[in-house]
């Protein structure tokens, strides 16, 4: 159970969370041919000159995550967002947890993406976090990671994790859009 440490009062230690991540995340990226994870740099729009995201290489899936933390509950939100080559919407999900620190969150945000990349059977697959310290990732800024911050915050009020399949909620649409990518989907 995902919160057995808590209910059991054990210590988490964001160290051994931080290395079960990495050691997750280079597995993933280890399956993967050499170069495969690479992405393109984020973009400037043309009217605000604020960084956006950009849409993978083909033949790659792009998963982003973010989390948001609140140091004084501890709770976490975790947003995971994957999107096609052409910037479609696959598949989104936002998860409530606990950690005790933000790089904690952050690490098990990048550990989540990981397994939901490898159970939905990718394996050219980009990743990025606006997180600096999760360094085996991309690093963006948070103006390219817009998407994935909201379904943070979304995860952060709700008690169970939220999972939206070729359709994204509501409230994430102008955000995608935003992107200027397409919005709603692609028909199913």
């Amino acid at each position: 159970m995902r919160l057995s440490p808590v209910l059991e009062h054990i210590s988490l230690s964001p160290a051994r969370t931080i290395h079960a991540a990495s050691i997750a995340i280079n597995e993933f990226l280890g399956s993967l041919d050499h170069g495969r994870h690479q992405t393109e740099p984020p973009t400037l729009s043309n009217d605000n000159q604020q960084l956006l995201w950009n849409p993978p290489a083909s033949p790659f899936v792009k998963v982003n995550v973010d989390a948001s933390w609140n140091p004084n509950s501890k709770r976490v939100g975790i947003g995971i967002l994957i999107r096609n080559t052409h910037g479609e919407f696959i598949k989104g999900t936002s998860i409530p947890s606990v950690a005790n620190f933000a790089i904690e969150a952050e690490a098990l945000a990048c550990l989540k993406g990981c397994k939901l990349a490898a159970e939905m059977g990718y394996r050219q697959v980009s990743f990025e976090s606006d997180c600096k310290e999760t360094y085996v990732w991309i690093w963006i800024p948070r103006t390219a990671n817009q998407a994935v911050d909201h379904l943070a915050i979304l995860a952060n009020s709700r008690i169970s994790p939220e999972v939206w399949v070729n359709r994204p909620p509501s409230s994430l649409l102008h955000i995608l859009n935003k992107d200027g990518l397409p919005c709603p989907p692609r028909s199913a």
